[in-house]
């Protein structure tokens, strides 16, 4: 375990980090699994390098982490929902008629998509007639649909 914790300890950073900004943000409906698997494999890969029995130069050591940590990167900007949750109250509340009451995330059936979110944003509420309205938007592309 030794071999493992400087890596182990970036990526775990990196994990709470983007759980508190999936909590905080997003309400939880960030899809975060392909990141988790990448911030895995460059732990596990970085400590395969390390055992390595070839001599790792200087140069070639920080230009693997740095294409390793790339890939993160990558992965959690394609994680990203284009919405926030405040975005989409904000887009609920400027379109409809409605008085929230409630809001909570709902699952989405989708195609296979490891970086699209797996949950919508859910809104209820009453009206200026008092009718209750439930508005369903889709993080990813901020589509608002009106649920009977």
């Amino acid at each position: 375990m030794k071999g493992y914790m400087p890596e182990f300890i970036i990526a775990l950073l990196i994990y709470i980090i983007l759980e508190l900004v999936n909590s905080q943000v997003y309400n939880n409906v960030m899809s975060l699994s392909v990141v988790f698997s990448f911030l895995v494999f460059f732990v596990i890969l970085s400590k395969h390098r390390k055992t390595n029995k070839k001599p790792i130069s200087v140069k070639r050591k920080i230009t693997g982490h740095t294409i390793l940590f790339s890939i993160v990167l990558v992965c959690i900007y394609f994680s990203l929902p284009a919405l926030t949750f405040n975005q989409a109250k904000e887009i609920v509340l400027n379109n409809y008629d409605i008085t929230i009451k409630e809001s909570y995330n709902v699952p989405l059936e989708s195609e296979w998509n490891p970086f699209a979110a797996k949950w919508a944003y859910w809104f209820e509420g009453y009206n200026s007639k008092q009718e209750k309205i439930s508005l369903m938007v889709s993080p990813d592309t901020g589509k608002v649909f009106l649920m009977d």
